[in-house]
């Protein structure tokens, strides 16, 4: 008599891998969904909502209460982030937990698993599993709150199902199995996984990688209340156990739940789809960031000569670096959830991305001196030798950053107070990204051509390539420059202390509207530095450089696209906020990601 069993494999899905997952396969169940109610999902809904006298005994003691005790404390539209703040720290403190005895028990671990992973993907998206209690970032205002209930009954937009756009969630595909498959090591059944899809759902619980090392069966992470660990099984291969640990908890990295962060865990930069049309790997299989010098790393793929590369080398190189990734990803957040944060290993700093787009003083010198260019075309003045009253004011209409200039000195996404500004924000921000997107896809020149930044050169490069790789090149002089002429003032004994400075630079840019003490020096000279150079046509501008990769623009034309680029930076810069990158252990080898090496659950 033959004996078959039936487990779950634990997977990723964005919607278009779901519905081709449904053509090859009888039962494939998104793991958070309004559709667990449902009949035909089986014992899904009892396995991710476990009874009250299970929860309590063996699961919810493992998983931290925070997200009720806040719930209970949010009140007027107050941050329950903030809320919980302010919670007596003893009453938070966590209880050692009871353990979970997974060696002499009969539970399977791989349960555990499940129950996590859903648990943390319903925290992404408020609303959309009706058993849950409320998520910490769930948004209480209906006018806010797109569940997957409402959109998978309405219509896609394209848009949203483009490469590194889309939603990434959990699914399981039920497979049967013969029990003769069973090594005789093992008693239990085993669940299925791959390497690449348990490296992105470890990072997402809060586990920290202590070993990655797939080739001899070797894997081991830890954090937030919960471990894993690998042993190598004859026959089978890598079997991971799924268990819970003693010990203050701490809350799991709220990550935006898309392909594209999916791919920033694995140290890859996910191309804008509409532009850059490629992804970039900045982690090599040693989990060490790629050099700058390295062939194969992206300053090669953008087009930048080895000398070049060479010269740039070097702590100069930081912000630049920091920029050049923020411009060739897509926008992160999506649309029905306030979820912003993301992990890269390829960003310099450690819990923020350290560049002009995210210091407010940078950010108000592109702000007002965008608006100064705009009022002398207007007055008429002739601030390009040689130009024509029409060429200037098609200029202008060019840089006007679609009249969106007070968001350049808007405060980030992580210091919105509530969850409704939050959301209101990222709105604001999504519209302006897309309308940086329409002018490049709709660049008027001079002689009234359309040029599509999107259009691809001769070697099947995009324009906008070429205009990032332009701005990168003219951040590495401006940087250093800048660091010369601070250096020059010191000797000079120009007065460089915090009111001396705000005195200075406040009739430019006023300076008085910062919230906050302090003026950082390096990004005012920096920013200023880069109004000097892009107002430059010399040799080695914007143009210049566009030129020489066969992009037929003038200077004029190259400095308008470039005031639409800033503003595509600062906005993806605001809408985002980088996670500690301590918190995540080890980075995750760019190869990693799609890899279907199978991994059990015990």
């Amino acid at each position: 008599l033959e004996t078959t069993y039936v487990t779950p494999h634990i997977t990723l899905f964005s919607p278009s891998d779901f519905k081709l997952a449904q053509q090859r396969f009888d039962d494939v169940y998104w793991l958070s969904s309004p559709d667990l109610n449902e009949d035909n999902c089986g014992l899904i809904p009892d396995t991710v909502h476990p009874p009250k006298r299970r929860t309590e005994k063996q699961l919810e003691s493992n998983v931290p209460r925070k997200a009720e005790s806040v719930t209970e404390t949010k009140r007027n539209g107050q941050d329950v982030e903030q809320a919980y703040a302010q919670v007596n720290p003893r009453n938070r403190k966590a209880k050692n937990p009871k353990r979970i005895g997974t060696e002499s028990s009969t539970l399977v671990t791989w349960i555990l698993v499940l129950y996590k992973v859903h648990r943390q993907y319903s925290g992404y998206w408020p609303g959309e599993c009706t058993m849950c209690d409320i998520p910490l970032n769930a948004i209480r205002s209906g006018s806010n709150r797109i569940t997957r209930s409402t959109s998978r009954k309405a219509k896609v937009e394209e848009e949203d199902e483009l490469a590194n756009l889309a939603r990434s969630d959990p699914a399981i595909v039920y497979c049967r199995w013969n029990w003769d498959f069973m090594p005789p090591d093992m008693t239990r059944p085993l669940a299925e996984t791959t390497l690449g899809d348990i490296a992105i759902l470890a990072a997402r619980m809060g586990l920290s990688w202590r070993t990655l090392d797939p080739e001899n069966s070797k894997l081991q992470a830890d954090g937030c209340g919960y471990a894993m660990n690998s042993t190598e099984v004859r026959g089978i291969g890598t079997v991971l156990r799924f268990f819970t640990t003693a010990g203050y908890y701490g809350e799991a990295p709220q990550l935006v739940p898309s392909v594209a962060c999916d791919k920033l865990i694995c140290g890859i930069i996910p191309g804008c789809p509409n532009f850059v049309q490629q992804d970039f790997h900045l982690v090599n299989n040693d989990r060490k960031i790629i050099s700058i010098e390295d062939d194969e790393g992206i300053y090669a793929q953008i087009g930048v000569s080895k000398e070049r590369r060479r010269e740039w080398a070097g702590p100069r190189w930081w912000d630049t670096q920091n920029e050049l990734i923020i411009l060739l990803c897509p926008f992160l957040p999506l649309k029905g959830s306030t979820v912003a944060g993301f992990h890269f290993p390829g960003t310099v700093g450690r819990s923020d991305v350290r560049c002009l787009f995210r210091f407010w003083e940078g950010r108000a010198v592109l702000k007002h001196s965008i608006k100064k260019r705009i009022a002398a075309l207007q007055e008429g003045a002739a601030i390009l030798a040689g130009t024509h009253e029409e060429e200037r004011s098609d200029l202008q209409k060019r840089a006007e950053f679609s009249k969106r200039h007070d968001l350049l000195v808007e405060a980030s996404i992580q210091h919105k107070t509530s969850l409704e500004r939050k959301a209101s924000f990222l709105k604001d921000c999504r519209e302006a990204y897309h309308s940086t997107t329409e002018a490049l896809e709709n660049f008027r020149t001079d002689d009234d051509r359309r040029l599509n930044f999107s259009d691809l050169d001769e070697n099947g490069k995009p324009y906008y390539i070429h205009l990032v790789a332009a701005h990168t090149s003219m951040t590495i002089g401006a940087i250093s420059q800048a660091a010369r002429n601070q250096d020059q003032e010191r000797k000079d004994g120009v007065d460089h202390s915090q009111a001396a400075l705000k005195r200075r630079w406040n009739a430019d840019f006023h300076l008085e509207e910062k919230s906050g003490p302090g003026v950082d020096r390096a990004a005012m000279f920096t920013s200023q530095e880069y109004i000097r150079r892009i107002n430059d046509h010399k040799q080695g501008g914007i143009g210049y450089f566009m030129r020489n990769k066969g992009v037929d623009i003038s200077d004029e034309e190259a400095e308008a696209a470039w005031w639409v680029l800033m503003l595509r930076g600062v906005v993806w810069a605001l809408s985002t906020r980088q996670v500690d990158k301590n918190r995540f252990g080890e980075f995750v080898p760019s190869s990693f990601y799609g890899n279907r090496t199978p991994v059990w659950i015990t």
